[in-house]
């Protein structure tokens, strides 16, 4: 074929790459929407220790399963490496191997240095980033969903300069077979040199309905009220069977958990860096797909379309507009006097607490079983 792509919807989990690829391809299929809208309700965050010696994150809890690995169920994954024997670690050929696995129907995500990428943020950047003074190259994911053999070009998605040094913007790239060969070969002669390991790279074929063996998932009312109950009393109920959870917070212990990284930032216990902000837009993110659920759960006749209801998706709409505001004061706060950043942002962190709160419980008391 001269050319091929394969279709990727924009999904509603945009900021870590697990979740915009697994969801990119997965909500190609409608009857995945059962199942994303009764998971993506828990979040986690590390505890007060760990929080002190690692980097703050907050992120969506589906069981702390790594979900490039295989725990989405309407994808079917390949797992592969820089292993002697592989087309990667004869770089020249990739690109033809790309191709014939976008015709066989696969979505490839690579591990490479993604400095070579002219849309990268990291691109030409050199020893004055991090990464790459550390590395040598700037590790990072890229799908790859169509070609074009007459241009020599991929499509493919990832994350863009965007519009500020804060925020790199999500969305189809377009990067040229020679770009892919020496992005390819820099990750290779890190990973030999051994100053990088090897993250591996994937491949995945959705799952659909004419699929030999589908997947089917029952939408169940009692498991999202279970789900939302954890969630409000910062519990965790599911998914511990390989975990050490006792290190993580959840559900909206989270909030105490970003105040108090305001806080160790503004005492300068910790770093404030760049690339924390991501985990403001989680929290965002978050909140758009609550708003997301009530709609969908009002569609298929789980919550009755009247007054409680749109009372409930106004403060969650509220709730929305708060974290978004949170966000845009975090990516200034380089910029911004530091108390006055941190004792606004309290103040906002514990108003949305309260109001999401309110909010779900209403759901919880509304929502059909």
């Amino acid at each position: 074929m001269k050319s091929n792509k394969l279709n990727v919807v924009t999904p509603p989990i945009t900021n870590l790459l697990r979740w915009s690829y697994t969801l990119g391809i997965t909500l190609n299929n409608s009857d995945s929407l059962a199942w994303f809208y009764s998971n993506f309700i828990q979040l986690y965050s590390y505890n007060e220790r760990y929080m002190q010696i690692s980097h703050f994150f907050i992120d969506f809890w589906r069981g702390g399963s790594n979900e490039l690995l295989g725990n989405n169920p309407y994808l079917i994954p390949r797992v592969f490496g820089y292993d002697n024997g592989h087309p990667l670690m004869n770089p020249e050929c990739m690109p033809e191997y790309l191709c014939q696995m976008i015709d066989d129907g696969f979505y490839p995500v690579l591990f490479l240095d993604e400095s070579k990428f002219p849309f990268a943020p990291s691109f030409g950047e050199g020893m004055e980033n991090d990464y790459i003074r550390l590395y040598g190259v700037y590790p990072h994911h890229f799908m790859f969903n169509a070609y074009d053999r007459d241009s020599q070009t991929f499509g493919g998605f990832g994350f863009g300069k965007g519009t500020n040094e804060f925020v790199g913007m999500y969305g189809m790239q377009t990067v040229s077979w020679s770009q892919v060969i020496e992005s390819i070969a820099s990750m290779k002669h890190a990973i030999l040199m051994r100053t990088m390991h090897d993250q591996l790279s994937f491949a995945y074929r959705l799952r659909t309905a004419s699929d030999p063996f589908p997947h089917h998932y029952e939408m169940k009312a009692l498991f999202i009220k279970q789900s939302l109950v954890d969630y409000l009393e910062s519990r965790c109920s599911a998914g511990s069977m390989n975990l050490d959870v006792d290190k993580y917070r959840f559900g909206q212990s989270i909030y105490h958990q970003l105040v108090q990284y305001f806080e160790l930032c503004g005492e300068n216990q910790q770093e404030f860096r760049r690339a924390d902000i991501r985990h403001t837009h989680t929290f965002l993110e978050h909140k758009q797909v609550m708003i997301d659920r009530v709609n969908y759960l009002k569609s298929i006749g789980l919550l009755v379309d009247d007054e409680k209801t749109n009372t409930l998706l106004n403060i969650l709409q509220d709730v929305r507009g708060k974290c978004e505001m949170l966000k845009l004061k975090s990516a200034r706060f380089m910029q911004t006097g530091r108390l006055n950043f941190i004792n606004s942002a309290r103040k906002d962190i514990l108003d949305i607490k309260e109001n999401e709160e309110r909010a779900i419980l209403m759901l919880i008391n509304n929502l059909k079983t």
